[in-house]
């Protein structure tokens, strides 16, 4: 499924990270393919809110869009 599709608190991996401009910044970040991510929340229309080890990371709806993850167990 998609990052934009995630739920609050979906603990998940990502599968796919596209590449270009956006995803190269927030790979500087740590996000990349085989992450474990929580989901904070999604704001309707706006970008994906993340836990990425200690930290809190907004993820554009584009980006999110791009960005394949499975929800972890």
């Amino acid at each position: 499924m998609k990052l934009s599709d995630a739920r609050r608190s979906d603990v998940l991996t990502v599968t796919y990270f596209p590449s270009g401009t956006p995803a190269l910044q927030a790979r500087r970040l740590g996000l990349s393919a085989g992450s474990n991510l929580c989901c904070i929340f999604v704001l309707p229309g706006g970008p994906v809110v993340i836990r990425l080890q200690r930290q809190m990371i907004a993820i554009g709806r584009s980006l999110a869009d791009g960005i394949l993850v499975e929800v972890s167990r």
